[in-house]
């Protein structure tokens, strides 16, 4: 099961790798079971003969219950996670917007340094990947900042070094971002984790169960059926 797709298929009650349904159906239906069981003398009877007495019914509640927490909680982290990545996206791309016209300016107004274009690296291709851009984009603006000389040439296409700290500072915020970003998948998959195995364990509960009710309630399939169990003829 993929840590990382947040409606991934439970664990299939019927025992058959083949046949699987989703979370949100399988809790209810198991929460169904469970309810109806306790809820209904005749069925209880039967069942409490069979290892499943109230004490059994009330530990399956617990496991229910904490499925349908760890089942909340992996949403909510995984709302926090893509909460961080448009965050960061948003960022980037205003960044983005700043520095790539800043980079064609500056490649006009330093064309004939190459030196001064080299401090920028301007000679080189820009890197796509996030840790070489951003790389890129600091070593621009700190070198900018801290020559006399480009300071002056830029200046001359409007680029101000009050802006250029700016824009400075804005990559610095992306660079926490993009640690939060991090931060913030990786409780995702592990909560992702947590909730499989809570599922696993509720299921494992719910085969045996599923399977001893068919045995204690074969004359009364009426009551199989309150557990949403159906027998085929």
């Amino acid at each position: 099961m993929s840590t990382e797709n947040t409606n991934s298929p439970a664990p299939s009650t019927s025992g058959s790798s083949n046949q699987h349904i989703s979370i949100e159906v399988q809790l209810k239906m198991i929460g169904v079971a469970i309810q109806n069981t306790v809820d209904n003398a005749d069925i209880q009877t039967a069942l409490a003969k069979r290892g499943f007495d109230a004490a059994a019914m009330s530990e399956a509640k617990l496991l229910l219950q904490s499925a349908n927490e760890f089942y909340i909680g992996q949403k909510n982290k995984y709302g926090d996670k893509f909460g961080a990545k448009d965050d960061f996206d948003q960022l980037k791309e205003e960044i983005e917007d700043e520095y790539n016209d800043h980079v064609a300016l500056a490649r006009v107004a330093l064309k004939n340094n190459r030196g001064d274009l080299e401090k920028l690296q301007l000679n080189s291709r820009r890197d796509r990947t996030i840790s070489g851009w951003l790389s890129q984009a600091k070593t621009f603006y700190k070198n900018a900042i801290d020559s006399a000389t480009i300071k002056a040439a830029l200046l001359k296409k409007g680029i101000t070094e009050v802006e250029m700290k700016a824009v400075l500072d804005k990559i610095s915020t992306l660079e926490q971002k993009e640690a939060n970003k991090y931060n913030t998948k990786g409780d995702a998959q592990n909560a992702t984790a947590d909730r499989n195995n809570a599922i696993e364990e509720l299921t494992e509960w719910y085969r045996d169960f599923k399977e001893t009710a068919k045995v204690a309630l074969k004359k009364t399939p009426q009551l199989l059926e309150k557990l949403g169990i159906m027998i085929k003829e």
